[in-house]
């Protein structure tokens, strides 16, 4: 069942007022703001001052000081105040939830063959803050390791344990873009695994948790991929043939960010 996602035209409008991203040529400078933050496990509100960004109630953001990496939703927006700059934090980015396109269901996800339909970094925007590029270091050799033989995996873990793993890490995210795979791991934390495929071989293989060898995180992003290649072969092989790229997306992950976080719009299923 094909399941497809439009919005009506007033939230389409209210988008293009939202925060000056780098791929966007619109000059439009938000109005300062003090927005109410809710936090995961934390029972009352924060406020923090935005002039960055065009917030609305419902929206995620990340923000700098204590909390910064932890993912919260704004509960409430005010335009008239007057502060001391030096007493507040600020918010320092929000994620992108403006989603369109044609979706399919599987089990617990929803897959896309259109690469702008849930590309890996409006879903990145979702669970990671901002990092400085400078700061991070990787390199890479010419080993591979075959996906379907597990088995001949090199990691500092049972390969009888690999189900295991695979049971109780949940892959938000995965995608595929001519063999370019990219995926949102999430244990304690979430973690972003690289890697390219290619003729059923896996290289280039990492880990954003830094671990020197392959990790239960890798371990997991690559069974879903086998699970995955299985699926689209069976019943979705031309699809994918046409593009080369598919992305899937956890259910839940996409009700919360996408549909939860809109006041106003419209879906269609069909």
């Amino acid at each position: 069942m094909k399941f497809k996602i439009g919005f009506s035209a007033e939230e389409k409008k209210e988008n293009t007022a939202r925060e000056v991203r780098k791929d966007s040529k619109a000059e439009v400078k938000p109005k300062p703001s003090l927005v109410d933050i809710r936090f995961p496990d934390i029972y009352k509100s924060y406020t923090y001052y935005n002039d960055r960004f065009d917030l609305h109630e419902g929206d995620t953001v990340f923000v700098d000081g204590k909390l910064e990496g932890v993912a919260g939703r704004v509960v409430a927006v005010t335009y008239n105040f007057k502060i001391k700059l030096s007493d507040y934090k600020r918010i320092i980015s929000v994620a992108d939830t403006d989603v369109k396109g044609q979706l399919y269901f599987h089990k617990t996800r929803v897959v896309s063959f259109d690469p702008a339909t849930i590309p890996f970094g409006k879903i990145a925007s979702w669970y990671f803050p901002p990092t400085d590029p400078e700061d991070i270091v990787s390199g890479e050799d010419d080993s591979t390791i075959l996906l379907d033989k597990p088995e001949t995996w090199k990691a500092d873990i049972d390969p009888s344990e690999y189900e295991d793993i695979d049971d109780y890490l949940g892959v938000v995210y995965l995608s595929l873009d001519n063999g370019a795979g990219k995926a949102i791991v999430k244990a304690r934390s979430h973690h972003a695994v690289e890697f390219f495929y290619e003729n059923g071989e896996i290289s280039k293989l990492t880990c954003d948790c830094y671990s020197a060898g392959m990790c239960e995180h890798e371990i997991a992003a690559l069974f879903e991929l086998r699970h995955k290649l299985k699926w689209i072969e069976e019943n979705y092989a031309d699809d994918f043939q046409k593009t080369a790229y598919f992305a899937e997306l956890d259910k839940a992950a996409f009700c919360n960010m996408v549909l939860m976080s809109r006041q106003n719009g419209s879906f269609q299923i069909g």
